[in-house]
């Protein structure tokens, strides 16, 4: 490692000082840290770090308003997910979801059906890790549960009606003879 000299206002010291020492490390520890998190969030995409701003932005105002943390209470989570579900609303580009032409071969997530994909995204970011294989089949076994659940839902649709029945019997001729 090589040292640098770097000048901090002293506001910006203070902060650095308080969270090293609540943190438990060196000064030099947390602003290393600090500079790495930073390096690795602009990986990201200047996209996708504008809509994290705008995610801890909610978080933030989430908790001035329901005076609790999203994450600690629910009727918070609650305020907090409809914001950000409204929020990604207002940033959908135009056009129908449809599934797409073509897929990398590299994706993280070994199937096509957007749903699936969802799923299988969301289980990285929660556990932390890739899906084994087993974990990989079990998704592509849920997307052809989903896709033969699909396909029976259309046939119900493409099949016409049955014409209807008249519960009411005929009447009978006057003299009581048919």
């Amino acid at each position: 490692m090589r040292q640098v000299n770097v000048s901090l206002p002293d506001n910006l010291r203070a902060e650095l000082d308080a969270a090293s020492a609540a943190a438990g490390h060196t000064l030099g520890t947390e602003i290393r840290n600090r500079l790495q998190g930073s390096i690795s969030f602009e990986r990201l995409g200047v996209e996708n770090e504008g809509f994290m701003q705008l995610i801890g932005l909610l978080g933030f105002l989430t908790r001035k308003q329901t005076g609790h943390m999203w994450h600690k209470h629910a009727a918070a989570h609650f305020v907090f997910r409809r914001a950000i579900e409204m929020l990604l609303g207002r940033m959908k580009p135009a056009g129908d979801v449809v599934p797409f032409d073509e897929l990398p071969t590299d994706r993280p997530v070994a199937v096509t059906d957007l749903e699936a994909m969802a799923a299988g995204l969301e289980a990285i970011i929660s556990h932390g890790r890739m899906l084994q294989e087993g974990e990989q089949l079990l998704l592509r076994e849920w997307e052809e549960e989903r896709r033969q659940q699909l396909d029976q839902f259309k046939k119900i649709f493409e099949t016409p009606p049955p014409a209807p029945r008249s519960h009411m019997r005929k009447p009978k001729p006057e003299g009581g003879h048919e």
